[in-house]
């Protein structure tokens, strides 16, 4: 995970292992350079990180406006605010500090878990004031300060978990510190929070817990003098302030937070829960914030709780003023140390921190390795060069082949000056390596004089450049060097001395440090200019073949110098090589003395290049004979192509025929698709035609329809004209013609029911028209029943007819006006019957129109159908005629593309040939001569080793024979000892006490039963076992297996003497204790073939060994010692030898050690003490093979 943190890119190096809060943003951080490390974490709770922001803010900005004395200020570790999401969505934030080295506090009064892993509250909550009590044991100062400003700020978490000692070598005393802040602002501004301070009001209450359990400042109430002396800073602090300072101070750390850092409902939260203040619900964070309210209300309570500090007593009564808290710092010379891979920028960070936070007087200097710092400044340099050419930090243009520098040395001689000829080509950033590195062996700076006038020009024209503020950077950076070596050759003089260069010396890291964050805030902006890549060198511009050619020797020899300083020849270096005229040049200056005054191995160089010229004079020589054998089977290659042209040439004609046989099949395809095409169209337009024509005739239908409406209607208003007349005739006649009167309205009724009839029959009609090309069958149903219709219509006229006979029979001095009405009815029934058969006529021809078109359609619908199928097998044939055309031609052009394709392999293959030969008949040659030799070698191999092995098995066997000798010898001189008295063993001992050293020796040796010689052989038979392991290990150095062998044979030997004295017990049927050596040797032999057959290194494979079988021979021990006290003696000659195992020479120095001073090997009463003791000699003396090497 990379996060953005003040303009530089932190990468997490390592994620965080401990902690209630566990983010996967939560680690450890480092830059691009590896020189500023960082922690990176972020609660979950929101409110818990704002309180640790607000709390950090508050006190840096203490710190930084000098409240507080500067030695006190790494006792406050307080973190501020880094941005941790992509910047696309919702912000999100996190806690940034730099990386503390520090040791927790419940380490150091050991309150920790078993395992170390974190404090145990049980363990402070029943004894903490006494486990507190330990901190009287060291020098220490810090914590006073640490605890004031945590309770002040409300942050009552001072528990040895959030106390730490800070590491720093250079203070005797130790340094206190409070990490942590989130429990800051609790409660602040409750009344019963601000009573008394030491208590805190959320853990207040009988039956509250927390007063058992987080009440940590009475952890300290038992170290007398601490609380008076927090009282004592809290008046200085106050001291300190001006009037409104603080709200100046608050207001000034609200506005370094984000305004976006919480949200809304956040505050609500916050102000409620913690801090106890509704006026924070309302305070705006970020630049533009004054603080509102809020502001005066917490300097108010700040204000307070500061008072209540400055009124703190001890909670014990004083016993003595030796007992008394005190802070003390005592400062020793800080001593100037090196990490392995620790970059330059954080060196020199870390030697003036410790220069600069105490007034120091002196320095060591003594394991300030020179070599390794000229090396470690170089390494920085080349980074710094790399990155200023990545980024084009020097504005070299695309166009230009030439330094910046030409301007400044517009007469340059082509001639060597000091060992190096002037190029105007060369990269600004190799011309910084030359002038700035620092020489490991010399510690002194390697001349590049073309480059030393001009660069000093240019700086002084040009003081604000990227390239003077590099150069700035470099000499701050030698400085150093030279002052550090000044100081460390001055050690032995004279104070004064050491007062005069010490303030030189914290100039110098002050300067560089300055000069790299100028150097860092030019690196961070890219440039303008697109960077310039060169691709014949990586040391010099492009230079062509016209500027080459009109160089001198000396400049030709110059870059050839240069070019050997990368990895693989580059492209510049063979253009020189190659050319005979170009090295002629080169060869006169190489042997002239222009180069001799160089001190970079310049012999060596010499020679490579010579080595060179050779190799690519025979490269080249190769070269021209490849190029005529390929040339010759070229040739040969060609009249086979030609001829396979001339071939494909006929296949292609033949391809040709058939495709223009296709092309015209194809056309007379497409032509008969276009003329079905036409005949499908004439089809369409017909069928639209005829869609046409019944839409006419519906419309006509339509209009006829209206007009039978028309007219209905006409008669019905004739009808009602009619009634009214008859009426207005039969007025004078009612009571004659009262049935003409009555039968009249029927008549009438029925006039109407008829037009009712009518009318509903047009109705029907119409609906029958309208669904006329949907449902047939439905338009033969209304038909039906219009003709039904008509039927009653002409029953009903029958009636009507047979009323009017009626009429005119009973009614004779009406029978004009029924003769009038009579006829009016004629007519009406004639129109009315012609309406009807003009409708039935015109329905049946609508009919009749319907099935035509409907036969049409259908016929219609058939032709398309088969034009469609007849289209889509056309446009099949076409697909599938154009696909093999396609076809066809994809296959010549591959057929032509195969032949070029095989023509070029075949050249190929035939070069590859030639070249396969030849390597195969060097490599023939070279692996017969390497066979030859290998096989000499095995043999000579082979023959050292049997002899090897010869002389081991005698040697064993005379070690063997010599051993049990001595052993018998020495069973011998045991037995005779234990008949001796008491009174004899006391005066032997007095007279041995006053004899000479070697005598002294001798008789302790004799007094334990174990000859003087006994152990004498066993550490020569070490020795030689070392000797054989490290010979063995130089002539063959993969058989690990054979070397670890030789190295365990004095074991071995000692192994084989418990298998004899085992078959003793064994005859003495001594079950138990046969038992235990038998077990004990078949144990021993097995860690011994696990020794020689490990994986491991040589190193931890003998660690396992020499921890494996001390524990094998203590547990035999125990049985063996109760049942004969001489197994001693035995086991203590197996355990010796163990020991000494892998140290050679050294065995000596540690047996003489131990036998002069400590004590007398292996007697009767203390041989298990004396062989602890030997064992953590030889643990303490760090004894192995790499020891003894």
């Amino acid at each position: 995970m990379t996060i953005t943190y003040n303009g530089k890119e932190l990468t997490r190096f390592k994620a965080k292992s401990s902690g209630k809060n566990q983010s996967e943003i939560d680690g450890f951080y480092r830059d691009a350079l590896d020189c500023e490390r960082y922690f990176i974490k972020k609660p979950a709770d929101q409110c818990e990180l704002f309180a640790e922001a607000f709390a950090g803010a508050i006190l840096q900005e203490i710190m930084d406006r000098g409240l507080i004395d500067k030695i006190y200020h790494p006792s406050l570790i307080v973190a501020s605010v880094v941005r941790v999401d992509d910047g696309t969505g919702k912000p999100e934030y996190a806690l940034i500090q730099p990386m503390v080295s520090f040791v927790a506090l419940h380490e150091t009064i050991e309150t920790s878990y078993t395992d170390g892993s974190d404090r145990d509250p049980l363990k402070e909550a029943y004894a903490g004031s006494d486990y507190y009590l330990r901190l009287l044991e060291q020098q220490q100062f810090g914590l006073t300060s640490a605890l004031m400003f945590s309770i002040w700020l409300s942050a009552h978490s001072v528990h040895s978990g959030n106390i730490v000692t800070l590491n720093n070598d250079k203070m005797i005393s130790k340094q206190r510190a409070r990490l942590d802040w989130g429990d800051a602002f609790r409660f602040l501004a409750h009344p019963k929070n601000n009573e008394n301070i030491l208590y805190a009001y959320e853990n207040r209450g009988v039956l509250n817990y927390k007063s058992w359990t987080k009440d940590y400042f009475l952890n300290y109430k038992k170290i007398p003098g601490l609380f008076s002396a927090m009282a004592e800073k809290g008046r200085l602090f106050k001291a300190a302030l001006q009037e409104n300072e603080l709200l100046d101070i608050l207001r000034s750390a609200l506005q370094k937070l984000p305004a976006d850092l919480i949200e809304q409902q956040t505050k609500d939260r916050f102000a409620q829960k913690d801090i106890y203040m509704d006026s924070f619900r309302t305070v705006q964070l970020g630049p533009e914030s004054d603080g509102g309210t809020f502001i005066p209300e917490m300097a108010k309570i700040l204000n307070h709780r500061l008072d209540k500090i400055t009124e703190l007593q001890d909670l014990t009564l004083q016993s003595a003023m030796g007992d008394m808290y005190q802070s003390i710092f005592v400062a020793t010379p800080p001593l100037l140390q090196m990490e392995q891979e620790q970059p330059f920028p954080e060196l020199i960070r870390t030697w003036a921190g410790l220069l600069g936070q105490i007034g120091v007087e002196s320095v060591r200097t003594e394991e300030v390795n020179f070599g390794q710092l000229a090396k470690c400044f170089n390494d920085y340099l080349n980074t710094v060069a790399e990155h200023c050419e990545q980024q084009n930090i020097w504005q070299h243009k695309r166009e230009e082949n030439h330094n910046f520098f030409t301007a400044f040395k517009p007469d340059a001689s082509k001639a060597a000056l000091h060992g190096h000829a002037y190029i105007a080509h060369y990269k600004e950033s190799v011309i910084l390596r030359h002038l700035s590195i620092v020489d490991p062996k010399t510690l002194g700076m390697l001349r590049f004089a073309p480059y030393e006038a001009p660069s000093t020009d240019y700086c002084r024209h040009f003081p604000d450049s990227p390239w003077a503020k590099m150069q700035r950077l470099a000499t701050a950076g030698q400085n150093i060097i030279l002052q550090l070596r000044l100081i460390q050759n001055g050690q032995m003089l004279e104070d004064d001395f050491m007062k005069e260069k010490l303030p030189v010396l914290q100039k110098a890291l002050d300067d560089f440090m300055q000069y790299k964050t100028e150097v860092d805030a030019l690196l961070a902006h890219d440039s303008e200019v697109t960077p310039v890549s060169t691709h014949d060198s990586s040391f010099f511009y492009d230079i062509d073949e016209q500027t080459l050619n009109a160089m001198s020797g000396d400049q030709l020899a110059t870059i050839c110098f240069e070019e050997l300083n990368a990895p693989h020849p580059s492209r510049l270096i063979m253009r020189i090589l190659k050319s005979d005229s170009l090295w002629q040049e080169v060869d006169d200056s190489l042997n002239g003395d222009a180069f001799m005054g160089r001190q970079d191995d310049i012999c060596e160089k010499r020679n490579k290049i010579c080595q060179w010229r050779q190799l690519v004079q025979m490269t080249t020589a190769m070269q021209l004979e490849n190029e005529a054998q390929v040339r010759d089977g070229f040739a040969q290659q060609l009249k086979e192509r030609d001829h396979k042209l001339e071939q494909a040439k006929v296949q292609q004609s033949e391809i040709e025929l058939k495709i223009n046989t296709l092309t015209q099949h194809i056309g007379k395809l497409t032509q008969q698709i276009k003329e079905d095409t036409e005949q499908h169209q004439h089809v369409l337009e017909q069928q639209k035609e005829v869609r046409l024509s019944l839409n006419e005739q519906l419309k006509t239908s339509e209009n006829e329809r209206l007009k039978a409406e028309i007219t209905v209607a006409q008669l019905q208003v004739e009808l009602s004209d009619l009634g009214k007349r008859l009426q207005l005739q039969t007025k004078s006649t009612q009571e004659e013609q009262l049935k003409t009167a009555q039968q009249v309205d029927a008549l009438n009724q029925q006039i109407d029911k008829l037009t009712t009839q009518i009318k509903e029959n047009a109705a029907q009609a119409q609906m029958a028209l309208e669904q006329s090309a949907e449902a047939n069958r439905d338009l033969k149903a209304q038909l039906d029943t219009a003709e039904l219709k008509q039927l009653e219509a002409k029953e009903a006229i029958g009636v009507l007819e047979n009323q009017l006979r009626e009429f005119d029979a009973a009614h004779l001095k009406g029978k004009e006006h029924a003769s009038a009405l009579e006829q009016q009815i004629v007519a009406l029934k004639r129109l009315v019957e012609e309406n009807l058969e003009q409708y039935q006529h015109a329905l049946a021809q609508l009919d009749d129109e319907k099935s035509g078109l409907e036969q049409k359609l259908n016929l219609s619908e058939k032709e398309r159908s088969q034009a469609q199928s007849t289209s889509e097998q056309l446009t099949q044939q076409i697909h599938l005629l154009t696909r093999q055309a396609a076809e066809q031609k994809q296959m010549l052009g591959r057929a032509s593309a195969s032949l070029d394709l095989l023509t070029e392999q075949v050249a190929q293959k035939e070069v590859e040939i030639q070249r396969l030969k030849k390597e195969f008949a060097e490599q023939t040659q070279h692996s017969k001569d390497m066979a030859n030799a290998s096989l000499d070698l095995l043999t000579v191999q082979v023959t050292q080793k049997e002899e090897e092995i010869q002389r081991l098995r005698k040697e064993f066997a005379e070690q063997t024979q010599h051993s049990k000798d001595t052993a018998s010898a020495s069973l011998d001189l045991l037995t005779a000892q234990v008949t001796q008295k008491e009174e004899e063993i006391q005066h032997l001992k007095k007279e041995l006490a006053e004899q000479a050293a070697y005598m002294k020796q001798s008789a302790k040796l004799n007094d334990s039963g174990l000859e003087p010689d006994a152990v004498q052989q066993l550490i020569v038979e070490q020795i030689a076992a070392q000797k054989k392991y490290e010979d063995a290990l130089k002539k063959e150095k993969k058989n690990i297996q054979f070397a670890r062998t030789l190295q365990m044979a004095p074991v071995v030997k000692r192994i084989e003497a418990l298998q004899d004295k085992a078959r003793e017990l064994d005859k003495r049927n001594e079950a138990p204790a046969f038992n235990a050596v038998t077990t004990l040797v078949a144990n021993m032999y097995k860690a011994v073939h696990a020794y020689i057959d490990s994986d491991k290194s040589d190193d931890d494979a003998l660690t396992d060994f020499k921890t494996e079988a001390p524990r094998l021979i203590q547990a035999a021990d125990k049985d063996l010692g109760e049942h004969r006290k001489k197994w001693k003696y035995v086991l203590a000659n197996l355990s010796l030898a163990i020991l000494t195992v892998g140290i050679g020479y050294l065995a000596a120095m540690v047996v003489n050690k131990v036998m002069n001073k400590r004590f007398t090997f292996f007697n009767e009463t203390d041989s298990h003490a004396k062989l602890k003791e030997l064992e953590l000699d030889i643990t303490n003396t760090k004894l192995g093979p790499a020891a003894s090497a």
